[in-house]
Parts: C-alpha cells; sequence; structure tokens
C-alpha cells in the first residue's frame, strides 16, 4: 500500500461482511424460531380452550347420559387443523367388574400446525385435514389415542 493513503483492504471489507452476514442469519433464524413456537403456543390454548369447555359440558350433562352422549366423539377444533376424541366409560371396581356408578372421561385433542408438525397421534388425510390414528408410524400402535394435551376426569353418580 502507498504511503498517505488510509482505509480498509478488499480483504478487511469481505471479512466484515461476512461475519454481519452470519450475524443476520443468525437473527433471522431466531425470529422465525420465535414465530413458530408463538403459533404453537396460540394452537396449544385454542385447544385447551375448547376441551376444557367440552369436559365442563360433560360434567353438567346428566349422569345416564354422558356415556351414550359422549363416548367415541371426534369433533373438529375450531380455529385449528384439528380434532377432539371424547371417550367415556364406567369405572372399574377392586374385583374389575364395572363400577356404574362412576364413569372415566378423557378428552384428547390433536392438530396439524400450518409448519406441518402434528401434535398428538394423528396424520393429515389426502385432503389435508388432521386425522387422529395411532397405527404405525403416526402413532405407537397400543390402541389408545394419546397427544401432550388431553383432560381426563372420573365423574360419580350424584346421591
Amino acid at each position: 500500500m502507498k504511503k498517505g493513503f488510509t482505509g480498509f483492504t478488499i480483504f478487511e471489507v469481505l471479512v466484515a461482511i461476512a461475519i454481519l452476514a452470519g450475524a443476520l442469519v443468525g437473527a433471522l433464524s431466531l425470529n422465525i424460531y420465535c414465530i413458530n413456537l408463538q403459533d404453537n403456543a396460540h394452537s396449544t390454548t385454542l385447544a385447551l380452550n375448547q376441551v376444557r369447555a367440552k369436559m365442563e359440558e360433560i360434567r353438567g350433562a346428566s349422569f345416564a347420559s354422558i356415556i351414550s352422549t359422549y363416548n367415541n366423539q371426534n369433533l373438529a377444533l375450531a380455529g385449528l387443523n384439528g380434532r377432539m376424541y371424547i371417550t367415556a366409560s364406567y369405572g372399574l371396581n377392586q374385583d374389575g367388574s364395572a363400577n356404574t356408578d362412576l364413569i372415566n372421561v378423557r378428552v384428547i385433542a390433536g392438530w396439524a400446525q400450518r409448519t406441518g408438525q402434528i401434535v398428538g397421534e394423528g396424520m393429515r388425510n389426502p385432503g389435508g385435514e388432521f386425522i387422529f390414528n395411532d397405527s404405525l408410524p403416526y402413532g405407537n400402535g397400543n390402541g389408545q389415542l394419546e397427544s401432550p394435551l388431553y383432560l381426563q376426569s372420573a365423574i360419580a353418580r350424584k346421591s
């Protein structure tokens, strides 16, 4: 370099641009991750509110009608590409016989995120809608639907 000239060499400028580009890519990746996390939290809140409302509806129903009305219901989750599945069955006594004074109710939710992630045991059908599916590879094949979001309650017959 000639005397009297000040400034940066082309190599120094390229290194600075590379560092800046790396920082921008990292910030963009973090931003995308946070947006996906927020979307997941929003979907979970929507599903949980609907599952809670359904459980309260079941608790308010007459004891005699719970199993016939709610068992094996498969309902859409409003505002989500997802489903809510309800099981209701009599509880068991210690000897394994049915306890007709106790009903076990389980409400489970599953959905497909906009990112394609599936929450719960399920899949997208050919139309793109979420459906529950316990069979492999979508579930674990144990015969019971599972999801990180479910509510379970035992409802006793009122005397």
